[in-house]
């Protein structure tokens, strides 16, 4: 039910900010929940086994995050902004996900993948 995208990616030292859009494609107004960080990756094993892939994912912590407005009505739009520490490596089989979920669909959620290094180096304000 609900469409996002993601705007500018800027780094200040460890600090990443990733501004977002999320929009109610849907006819019914929805609930937005906190936007959450994920790291994802797989386990390195040495055998491979047929039984089960070790897929590991971990919440990064949120410093801060802004959204415009929680409840959208039917094709309402909302604009948003999630501050984290990036981390400061990551294994090769690992991927950052912004993780976005309407309220009803908390188990299903929206997965955005994002550079782990942002194309945006700049100054803090």
């Amino acid at each position: 039910q609900i469409e996002t995208s993601i705007g500018d990616i800027r780094q200040w030292s460890n600090e990443t900010v990733v501004s977002y859009s999320v929009y109610n494609n849907s006819n019914q107004p929805v609930e937005i929940v906190a936007p959450q960080i994920q790291i994802t990756g797989r386990k390195t094993e040495k055998k491979k086994k047929k039984e089960g892939k070790g897929i590991l994912s971990d919440q990064l912590e949120i410093r801060d995050y802004k959204l415009s407005v929680t409840r959208l009505e039917a094709g309402g739009r909302a604009d948003g902004v999630v501050v984290f520490d990036r981390p400061n490596f990551k294994q090769s089989t690992e991927k950052l996900f912004l993780q976005l979920a309407q309220a009803d669909q908390v188990d299903r959620p929206v997965l955005i993948r994002l550079p782990f290094t942002p194309p945006i180096a700049a100054e803090r304000p």
